[in-house]
């Protein structure tokens, strides 16, 4: 018989192939026996004032389903943390996302240094294997995106390090973090550069000597490695006369005027593709899908208000990860994620966002630690 437990095992080790199905296998094991806490209050005011800005919205049509998946999100959220009620299945559950990415982060590379190129389509879907100007993007449409999938993943890697006892295990694990690493280094993805250097510094400054000189050394050797890319990527950091930092720039400006004019309830979930090209500077020349900025995208579409529901959010759930031993590498990798998204809105796409909630499910719950308090 198949337990909840083992449809959500299941479905950590597909994600990385289907968002689709690995979705349905965690909604599916919600209804399998586990018990449910009631969510507290932050966010329930976050539930709440999502489903407030339902009633601005200038298109609920589109509206609802967005709603739908925002809800979808956090009961993933809930079955993965009812699964994981003991550290035995979370190290269990960790290996189950840590491992395939590390697979799609060894094609990535592969991809990446011999130019392998796939363009096709199969029914509905579009393939893209490969990019022209040869950036990694493994089983990713686009690198950025494959970029924020290995960012989460490393928190997995860095959580499974300081589980590990063997040194074998050990010396595997600094193996498939190195991999994943250099892919995320040919990726060449600016954001999520910043977003790892974050990340790593925490990682190495509350790991130990050991663990900081060994990202150290790792750090070195990959940028010594790939020293002219890195360089030619870093170059256009702050240049406006880049194609991409000129499009981000106006895309920002047309979100900020997207939410000064409905500021607190925007102007519905999902509806950014019909209320955007009103906004989009003239200068454009792209139809961009969002705002290249979670944050200002969110506020465009569900206002201020829930915007700061979720910022309360995620600041409790991060801050009592830190707090928490041995799940602090997550909790460190998560706030990498969450600067990431300044630049980009990775978030958006299904694989990176049922990831990211995965990783939070693996945090101590604050509901938890209020009721063991009691």
């Amino acid at each position: 018989m198949i337990t909840s437990f083992g449809l959500v095992a299941t479905a950590l080790l597909l994600l990385p192939l289907s968002p689709i199905l690995a979705g349905l296998f965690i909604l599916s094991a919600a209804f399998r026996g586990k018990t449910f806490h009631f969510p507290d209050r932050l966010w329930s005011f976050l539930l709440l004032a999502a489903a407030v800005s339902i009633l601005f919205s200038v298109d609920r049509g589109l509206s609802l389903p967005a709603l739908f998946l925002l809800y979808g999100y956090f009961l993933i959220l809930q079955t993965v943390r009812a699964a994981a009620d003991s550290e035995q299945k979370r190290v269990f559950l960790a290996r189950c996302l840590f491992w395939p990415a590390t697979a799609c982060a060894a094609f990535g590379i592969i991809q990446s240094l011999f130019n392998l190129r796939f363009d096709g389509r199969w029914g509905p879907l579009l393939i893209r294997l490969g990019t022209e100007d040869g950036r990694a993007n493994s089983i990713f449409y686009h690198p950025n995106i494959l970029a924020g999938y290995l960012l989460l993943a490393l928190g997995f890697g860095f959580f499974l390090l300081e589980k590990e006892e063997g040194i074998k295990n050990r010396w595997l694990l600094g193996g498939a973090l190195g991999l994943i690493f250099v892919c995320l280094v040919l990726t060449q993805s600016r954001s999520a550069w910043i977003g790892a250097a974050l990340a790593i510094a925490a990682i190495g400054a509350r790991a130990g000597r050991k663990v900081f000189l060994g990202i150290l050394a790792g750090t070195a050797a990959a940028v010594a490695l790939f020293f002219q890319s890195i360089l030619r990527r870093l170059s256009t950091l702050f240049s406006l006369d880049f194609f991409s930092n000129a499009n981000r720039l106006r895309a920002w400006k047309s979100a900020l005027g997207m939410i000064s004019e409905r500021p607190l309830f925007g102007f519905g979930p999902g509806t950014w593709g019909k209320v955007y090209p009103s906004f989009r500077d003239p200068l454009e020349l792209e139809r961009l899908p969002h705002a290249h900025n979670m944050y200002l995208h969110l506020g465009a579409e569900y206002g201020l208000i829930p915007l700061s529901c979720l910022l309360l959010v995620l600041f409790n759930e991060v801050r009592n990860g830190l707090k928490k031993e041995g799940a602090w590498p997550i909790a460190c990798v998560l706030v990498g994620f969450l600067l990431l998204n300044l630049f980009e809105f990775v978030f958006s796409e299904g694989r990176n966002s049922i990831l990211f909630f995965a990783a939070l499910a693996l945090l101590p719950s604050p509901e938890k630690k209020q009721q063991g308090n009691g």
